[in-house]
């Protein structure tokens, strides 16, 4: 069951931060049963993709493979977000039998990734389409009703990121939560370590090492440690 859509706009528009962002959109995702969700810009080339998601736990192997097999090019999901600005679930258009070897190879793909199924928005404004809210999982699917919903969902989630100042395109931006996951690492901190000294859950860090992950273009928790302080992302 979808939360009251009105409360839960409104809850959006006062968050203080992508901290808070970040939790409750993880809590919203959490109450439908979705695992995975990814907010983006509009990348102009496929070698932007990488920085123009603005929020994200999907696997950052997932991310990997996609923007090294240059996934963008045939995404049917990607490609039908340009043709409609209504929520479609994906099934809509994956399944059908004209699809090329490589379209089936970004799904099957996707599938393997724990990203078998899911519902995505596409962010219209009077400057066309400026991006787009995925919802995903094992086993995803919305209604008509939940659309209209979930389609007010993601117009303010989209339209809260991109009015956050610590959001820039133009380079990676860690939340606190983020840096503070990083940190502990760097002390030797387990993740279960980390979940409790911050008062979160461990499927909570291993949210925030996704985001992390998304956003520096690394591949392992150490990976990114490393990024972070050479980069002065992070002082310890």
């Amino acid at each position: 069951m979808i939360p009251r859509i009105l409360e839960v706009v409104n809850d959006i528009q006062h968050s203080n931060g992508l901290d808070e962002v970040s939790d409750f959109t993880l809590k919203i995702c959490h109450h439908l049963g979705i695992e995975y969700f990814m907010v983006t810009g509009l990348p102009l080339e496929n070698r932007l993709l990488r920085e123009s998601i603005m929020l994200s736990n999907y696997p950052s192997s997932w991310v990997d493979h996609y923007i090294s097999e240059q996934y963008l090019l045939f995404d049917p999901v990607a490609q039908h977000c340009a043709k409609t600005a209504k929520p479609f679930n994906w099934d809509a258009v994956s399944a059908s039998p004209e699809l090329s070897k490589k379209t089936k190879d970004v799904m099957a793909d996707a599938a393997s990734c724990g990203l078998a199924s899911g519902l995505s928005i596409p962010i219209y404004t009077e400057n066309g389409l400026q991006g787009c809210v995925s919802l995903a999982g094992s086993n995803v699917y919305f209604d008509e009703h939940q659309k209209i919903s979930l389609h007010m969902l993601g117009l303010y989630l989209h339209d809260k990121l991109c009015d956050l100042d610590e959001f820039e395109q133009t380079r990676p931006v860690l939340t606190i939560r983020e840096k503070d996951v990083i940190c502990w690492a760097a002390m030797g901190k387990t993740n279960a370590d980390i979940g409790e000294i911050l008062s979160i859950t461990e499927r909570t860090v291993h949210f925030h090492w996704a985001n992390v992950a998304a956003k520096l273009g690394t591949v392992n928790k150490t990976h990114s440690v490393v990024r972070a302080i050479l980069e002065k992302i992070v002082n310890l």
